[in-house]
């Protein structure tokens, strides 16, 4: 099985849940910007959550596909059409073969991930499918791409039998509350290892004032401008670990947080770490958007992490009960 991607809109690529186990040898983890939408989208067609789904930017792209498939979107930057028709989000959708789905402007978010019963089925490279274009690893989608679609789960089938005689067909159930994710603009953090090294005024500025995502951003990072973030005293660092979350100070004091492309050491002041249930909202921001920073304790941020995995793991047991015979 296959499907065909007509129109890739402002940039569309494979992704995964990550390249993980190379950063002791440089190679970033990668993979998509938001783990949490992407693996709604993937559970939500009855595939296990980390296989490969498709990334778009914004809107503008346009799927055919050949074949009957079952898919879902989840994220934001754009909503999918078919003809005038317009596909909610955060549910599972049975596609007739010859359908054609549009993907439209979104007022909110950045990022839609669309996933396929079977996953996208592109060659893994070092265990993953994500794209890490600097290395060679894969490449953006382009148009008219053909893309190998993979072997559907026994659930998927059932859910396929069970919609597939009425056209285009949208599930009554999903997970609508990941769009009220997206309306927050504030993102919890964890001090940095550099925090003590930066003036008062700097950290009263980073923790009450806004900071806007601007054009110079991308899947490497998110660079924020606001208020000049500076040291108490200037010193020179030797490079370090970073991860996706990691929020370094440039020189001119601008903040720069690191997401799925993020290189594996750095040099800069890190002043903050995004929390790991809060970098998907991160990931929707766009040019333009506005976010705010509040620190929590470590207990708070592991709680949170926990409460995420969970909720993957209650919609994950809602479908194989209701798809189980």
């Amino acid at each position: 099985m296959s499907l065909s991607i007509i129109k890739t809109g402002i940039y569309c690529s494979v992704q995964d849940q990550g390249r993980w186990g190379y950063q002791r040898l440089g190679v970033p983890v990668s993979g998509c910007m938001d783990k949490h939408a992407a693996s709604v989208a993937n559970i939500l067609c009855g595939n296990p959550h980390d296989v490969a789904v498709l990334e778009f930017v914004m809107h503008g792209a346009s799927i055919q596909f050949e074949a009957d498939h079952l898919v879902a979107f989840s994220g934001g930057g754009a909503a999918p059409f078919s003809g005038d028709r317009e596909l909610l989000l955060h549910r599972a959708i049975f596609v007739p073969a010859n359908t054609v789905i549009d993907l439209r402007y979104m007022d909110k978010g950045c990022r839609l991930y669309m996933a396929v019963a079977g996953g996208i089925d592109t060659p893994l490279v070092m265990g993953s499918r994500s794209t890490y274009e600097p290395a060679g690893a894969g490449s953006r989608v382009r148009p008219w791409e053909v893309l190998p679609v993979g072997n559907r789960t026994d659930v998927a089938e059932r859910m396929i039998r069970q919609m597939a005689p009425q056209g285009v067909t949208v599930a009554k159930w999903g997970a609508v509350e990941l769009l009220e994710e997206m309306d927050s603009d504030c993102a919890r953090v964890l001090r940095g290892p550099e925090w003590s090294q930066f003036s008062e005024s700097a950290k009263r500025k980073w923790l009450s004032g806004y900071f806007q995502v601007t054009q110079a951003s991308d899947r490497m990072g998110c660079a924020l401008s606001g208020e000049p973030l500076s040291l108490a005293v200037s010193k020179e660092m030797i490079s370090t670990a970073v991860t996706a979350g990691t929020i370094q100070v440039v020189p001119d004091g601008s903040p720069l947080l690191l997401m799925a492309d993020a290189q594996t050491t750095g040099g800069y002041p890190r002043i903050a770490q995004v929390i790991e249930a809060d970098i998907a909202l991160c990931a929707q921001k766009r040019p333009g958007d506005k976010i705010r920073f509040r620190e929590v304790s470590e207990a708070v941020a592991h709680q949170l992490f926990v409460n995420r995995v969970e909720e993957r793991k209650r919609i994950e047991k809602t479908i194989g009960v209701k798809f189980c015979i």
